[in-house]
């Protein structure tokens, strides 16, 4: 039987978000997003991450999947390393590569939902997926670019249940649900 999974990413529309009301959920936290919320599973690409979160990192007790094109990284041994790709390939996504759009420009959002597809989450709920450069907190040294304009890598996953819950997000490919309705 799949279970539901919340997706936490980065965006503004988490400000003011309460996170334990997801304490007894399935959750996958997109980089930083783990500072507040303890979750099931904990995503990244980029290796410059984990060296700044390292110690916080090891110290989690969760899934951890990561970037294996970060390997020049000197990870602990729990972590799970997948192979970004530009070809999504559903539940086989653990053992053919994680989609993660193009690589040059991939999204940690989108190797998420990939992850989650790939471990037979259903139906997924994104939180925080707001499509624009904004975060609800203060922790990344310089803005991201613009994520809107990589819509077209969200049309991969049609054929899942996802709905975002970021009603304001410039993200078109998912219905949008209130938080509320869900939790």
């Amino acid at each position: 039987m799949a279970k539901r999974v919340f997706i936490i990413g980065g965006g503004s529309s988490l400000k003011g978000f309460d996170f334990k009301r997801l304490e007894n959920e399935f959750t996958i936290a997109c980089n930083v997003a783990f500072i507040d919320i303890k979750p099931t599973i904990l995503v990244w690409i980029d290796g410059n991450f984990y060296e700044k979160y390292k110690n916080q990192i090891d110290k989690l007790d969760c899934l951890k999947f990561a970037n294996i094109d970060s390997w020049r990284m000197n990870f602990k041994e729990d972590i799970q390393l997948y192979k970004p790709v530009e070809e999504f390939y559903g539940k086989e996504g653990l053992e053919k590569g994680i989609y993660v759009g193009k690589v040059a420009s991939s999204l940690t959002g989108i190797a998420a939902i990939s992850i989650a597809v790939a471990l037979g989450y259903e139906p997924i709920y994104l939180l925080g997926f707001d499509g624009d450069n904004l975060h609800y907190h203060d922790r990344y040294d310089k803005p991201s670019e613009e994520i809107s304009l990589k819509n077209d890598y969200y049309k991969t996953f049609k054929d899942y249940k996802i709905f975002n819950c970021s009603l304001q997000s410039k993200i078109t490919q998912f219905p949008k649900i209130n938080i509320n309705d869900v939790i």
